[in-house]
Parts: structure tokens; sequence; C-alpha cells
């Protein structure tokens, strides 16, 4: 994440400061400060190369053409304990460095399908390193968190009414993860649990 200065003097020339700042700070990326990285050429073929190994995702909580690129986020969260919890646990084999980050693409994607659709934005989401909180549509909210020390992913889904979609969302997307970028490599259990009783 270090520039030199011979390239921070061209980031402020091309009035890209906040841009970079932004990136650096929320993990987001405009569309002009990639065409300004990649010079011009090739942008929107990496993109769509970047959007299918799920490095980065569409930012559907603005108007501006923005990309979350989750391997960037530094800010560590706190645990959310409420809800129903899916806990996926990888320990069989392990949770490989990343795969958290592209779960989580897939996640924001599918709140950008739901702002593109009816053209309504839902609650901007909070990402951190460690885990992450988002508004799919309007009510149905999702808390994810990653424990890479024990191999486990942790989910909770505040709303009962949203509780039984939510777990099977968020298995499919486990299952693209696994087919489309880890190789079919991964190995894991899923275990379910109401912790509005607790």
């Amino acid at each position: 994440q270090n520039l030199h200065a011979y390239n921070l003097d061209r980031v402020k020339s091309h009035g890209l400061e906040k841009d970079l700042i932004c990136l650096r700070e929320k993990g987001l990326v405009s569309l002009e400060f990639l065409q300004f990285l990649w010079s011009g050429e090739q942008v929107t073929f990496l993109i769509d190369m970047m959007k299918r190994t799920l490095l980065i995702s569409e930012w559907g909580y603005s108007v501006e053409e923005q990309y979350l690129v989750p391997s960037l986020l530094n800010r560590v969260g706190r645990s959310y304990k409420r809800g129903y919890r899916l806990l996926l646990d990888f320990s069989r084999s392990f949770l490989p460095i990343g795969a958290f980050q592209r779960l989580i693409c897939l996640v924001v994607a599918q709140a950008a399908v739901f702002s593109r659709t009816f053209e309504s934005y839902s609650l901007e989401a909070e990402l951190y390193r460690n885990c992450a909180f988002v508004e799919i549509e309007p009510g149905f909210k999702l808390f994810l968190q990653e424990e890479i020390k024990n191999h486990k992913i942790y989910v909770r889904i505040p709303s009962s009414k949203h509780a039984a979609r939510g777990c099977r969302m968020i298995a499919a997307m486990v299952n693209k993860l696994n087919c489309d970028v880890m190789g079919e490599g991964l190995k894991w259990d899923l275990l379910v649990e109401d912790t509005n009783r607790s």
C-alpha cells in the first residue's frame, strides 16, 4: 500500500487523492482510479476478470461506479451476538486466506443486485477486515465474521423471517466459491443455531 512520491504526485495531479484515501481507508476503488492505475488499457477486461475470481465486487450503494476490494480492508470490527447463527466449520481441512474476503464479495454483489433491480439502496454495508454487516435488501441483514485461527466463519441472521433464506443463500455462495475459485478443495460442516433463545 505504500506509494513512491512520484506516484503520489501523479495521483494528486490527476485529482484522485480522495479516491486513493477511499481505497486505503474503505477498500473502495472508483472506476476512474482503476483507469488511472491501468493507464486506460484493458480496464473492462481486468475488472471482469477480478469480479469472476471474486477479488472485487460492484459497490451498489452509490451513484458513482465503485468496486469493493475486501482484501484492502484494515479495520477490525466487533462481534454481533443476536439472531440465528450459521456456523461454517472448515476445521476438517482449513480455511484458506482470502476465502472470507471472496465470500464478502458475493454477499455485497447480491446487495448490489437489489439496488440495480429496484433502483433503491439498502443500508450501506459496514465492512471490516474480520467481519461485515450487510443488508441484502430492506430488513434482510447478514452479519459475517471470520475466525481464521479456528478455521470458522460465523453468519448471524437477526430476523427470524429471513433465517431460512439467509442460510440457503450463504450455503449456495460457499458452494459457488468452492467450485468457481477454490477448485472444489474446501471441506466444511454447516451448523445452525437459534441464539435468540439464549
